[in-house]
């Protein structure tokens, strides 16, 4: 990704989860980035498009992450309870208005958002679940479905 262009979204993301998406704009933007929106216009043709774009980054940090919890963890409690940790603390950062924001006035970013909750982080909640039963730390009668929406409604 281009340095500047990954400088654009980190700092808009920021500035969204902060302060909001829709009353955020771009030259507020702009302004924080300490360059002029015509900068920024070469790599997104709007703020729908930027905010379309930070949220791809989002997610994509976001996986990453999780990825090297799964990596790094000893067994599945362990894991779990790293996630919950990274969920938790990512969550004080993110301001409601933010995901408010997303539903009401960029369906497209909530839809990627969405799913990504409901595909990705729901079937890794459910390897973690079926890992935890074969290694014996978790009972063998959990509905790993059940548990994982319970899980992802929570976050």
């Amino acid at each position: 990704m281009n340095p500047q262009l990954q400088q654009i979204l980190l700092k808009s993301l920021e500035l969204f989860l902060r302060f909001g998406v829709k009353n955020l704009t771009m030259d507020e933007i702009a302004r924080e980035l300490g360059m002029s929106k015509k900068t920024i216009y070469q790599y997104v043709e709007n703020k729908s498009d930027l905010v379309f774009k930070a949220t791809q980054a989002y997610l994509l940090h976001e996986a990453d992450e999780v990825d090297k919890i799964i990596k790094t963890s000893k067994n599945a409690v362990e894991e779990i309870l790293r996630m919950i940790g990274y969920i938790s603390h990512h969550l004080k950062e993110f301001n409601p208005a933010a995901f408010h924001d997303l539903q009401k006035y960029y369906p497209e970013s909530f839809v990627l958002f969405n799913d990504y909750r409901q595909k990705n982080l729901l079937k890794i909640i459910q390897n973690n679940i079926a890992n935890g039963v074969s290694e014996g730390l978790y009972r063998d009668n959990l509905d790993a479905d059940i548990i994982a929406k319970i899980y992802i409604q929570a976050a």
